[in-house]
């Protein structure tokens, strides 16, 4: 099949410039980007006011399927994916129940083989059903896709429990990408009342698990950086050489804690907004490259 996108802006990967061009496609090959393509035969479509680019990647979304299939399965989810420019998302694995063995995974990754219309892949849990008690087989979940594995919304409780986690994943060779945020239940199951400082606990765990990640070996990606303090100190462990790339979802760079006042609850996300300075770190993170991807932490 010969596809032709007639009179967009293409945006150059290589060199990060956008500019007016036709683009045609032979098969799955990009074959000529130039102005004024003709291309007899091929389906054309015109896209004018519109930029054209590879296919986006989000490495941070929530389906709920299995076990909340009501609110969203992995087939809209990718429709949803698609209809923004998404050609490929990788799933948290905090469903129900959570993605914590290889037959689990095995699962839902055929039915992302079958029903999803984007490329579909998933992360695994760290701990078993996500309580931080006791690990899952790393190494079993790799072989069975594992894309990466993450308790999504609840950080490992113990510095030893996640040490053993690092170990195994620089073993086997996966990476290790935390949710370095206060959960209801880490702070019910695992905090002391009077320790609980919600602001400061993501920049805390950040730098416990890329101290972890130092002496492991494994590689660490850390999931919505939300502050200052976060972007400083992935930073100063990248300027060492540590394995560590780091993420930032939208609303984290696009709004602070003076528009959750003005909205209200539909303004509340979790890690919570911040304040302007926390928002302007986060945008000179991306801009520096100290924070490598944008995900969207899509959830339904």
């Amino acid at each position: 099949m010969r596809l032709l996108l007639k009179n967009g802006r293409v945006l150059d990967p290589t060199t990060g410039d956008v500019v007016a061009a036709d683009l045609l496609t032979e098969g799955r090959v990009v074959s000529k980007i130039a102005a004024d393509i003709v291309a007899d035969g091929a389906q054309t479509i015109n896209a004018s006011g519109r930029i054209i680019t590879p296919g986006l990647v989000d490495c941070h979304v929530h389906f709920r399927q299995p076990g909340q299939e009501h609110k969203e399965t992995i087939h809209t989810g990718t429709m949803a994916a698609a209809a923004g420019g998404f050609t490929t998302v990788i799933a948290e694995p905090n469903t129900t129940p959570a993605i914590d063995t290889p037959d689990r995974l095995s699962a839902v990754l055929g039915v992302g083989e079958r029903e999803g219309v984007v490329n579909f892949y998933s992360k695994a849990a760290i701990t078993e059903g996500q309580l931080g008690r006791s690990l899952t087989d790393i190494g079993a979940l790799l072989a069975a896709g594992a894309r990466a594995i993450s308790d999504d919304g609840n950080p490992v409780p113990t510095p030893e429990l996640m040490r053993e986690a690092m170990i195994g994943a620089a073993d086997c060779g996966i990476v290790v990408s935390p949710h370095c945020e206060e959960s209801d239940y880490y702070r019910q199951n695992f905090m002391r009342p009077q320790g609980a400082v919600a602001y400061r606990s993501e920049a805390t765990l950040i730098e416990r698990d890329i101290k972890l990640a130092e002496e492991t070996g494994a590689h660490v990606h850390i999931s919505h950086v939300s502050l200052a303090e976060s972007v400083g100190i992935i930073a100063e462990a990248q300027s060492r050489g540590v394995s560590v790339t780091a993420e930032a979802a939208p609303q984290h760079f696009m709004l602070c804690a003076v528009d959750a006042e003005e909205v209200g609850t539909n303004a509340k996300v979790n890690p919570p907004l911040r304040s302007e300075a926390d928002v302007a770190a986060v945008k000179q993170g991306l801009a520096d490259g100290v924070i490598n991807v944008i995900a969207s932490d899509h959830a339904p």
